[in-house]
């Protein structure tokens, strides 16, 4: 999926959120972008930073990692060309800030691509101790973005 979002962008700065392993950012230094690589897991952070030492240090070099929550990490507004968002698992918050957060990042005419499950069976959701409305949706994502946004 991220490679078809990605055919008609050209290389900048991107964020791949909760990057887990680091699967998508490493393919994004691959196509030459310069990656931030963002997630609360260090573990998961140092296999990725390992996978992508194996990849060679062209494609090591394009990646920073960074342990961190979204809220958490030093990012500028509207400096990335793409910001990344596969099956997030982001806490609502009162104010909508991890919302406001994934739109200000996107530099204008940026874009920013979120991917999540059609669909969460609520009950099984609840017996395994995750209530899904505790967390940020796609549709909480586009009621923020306002004006000038392409949706698709």
């Amino acid at each position: 999926m991220l490679t078809e979002q990605l055919a008609d962008l050209s290389p900048g700065r991107a964020l791949d959120v909760g990057c887990g392993e680091g699967a998508d950012a490493i393919h994004l230094a691959e196509q030459g972008w310069q990656v931030t690589a963002l997630d609360v897991a260090a573990p998961a952070l140092e296999r990725g930073r390992a996978a992508a030492e194996v990849s060679g240090d062209d494609v090591a070099s394009r990646i920073t990692w960074v342990c961190a929550g979204l809220l958490d990490a030093t990012l500028a507004p509207e400096g990335l060309d793409l910001v990344s968002v596969f099956y997030p698992a982001l806490l609502r918050t009162e104010d909508q800030s991890i919302e406001r957060s994934l739109r200000d990042l996107v530099r204008p005419r940026g874009a920013l691509i979120v991917v999540a499950h059609a669909h969460v069976d609520r009950d099984r959701a609840l017996e395994h101790g995750f209530d899904p409305d505790s967390y940020v949706t796609i549709a909480d994502v586009i009621g923020r973005l306002g004006q000038g946004w392409q949706i698709e």
